[in-house]
């Protein structure tokens, strides 16, 4: 069995948001996986769109290079977020608010 492309980004996906699910919080798990769920289902229409285009239109394409970015810096920042749960887990602080909006106690 070969992994392509789309099992590969779909696991990266939901890898994303893991280290608040073994930092027992849940929910704030559950919102990252399914925003980073719709990020990816909405790169994948664009390429799918953008698929017959000849190469040099489809890399020129400004829609996939925005949801690629966006994409890359969400996952940036949940890993940041992941961070800073686990240093407020261990000095007993209470959790900072996601895209701010106060998830978890």
């Amino acid at each position: 069995m070969t992994i392509t492309y789309y099992q590969n980004t779909i696991v990266a996906r939901s890898l994303n948001g893991l280290g608040n699910y073994f930092n027992k919080l849940q929910k704030r798990f559950l919102f990252q996986f399914f925003i980073g769920l719709i990020l990816t289902v909405i790169n994948f229409y664009f390429v799918h769109i953008n698929w017959n285009l000849p190469f040099e239109e489809f890399i020129g394409s400004t829609n996939i290079h925005i949801y690629t970015i966006l994409m890359t810096t969400y996952s940036v920042y949940v890993i940041y977020d992941t961070y800073l749960c686990s240093l407020y887990k261990c000095y007993n602080e209470p959790y900072p608010k996601f895209l701010g909006v106060k998830i978890d106690n």
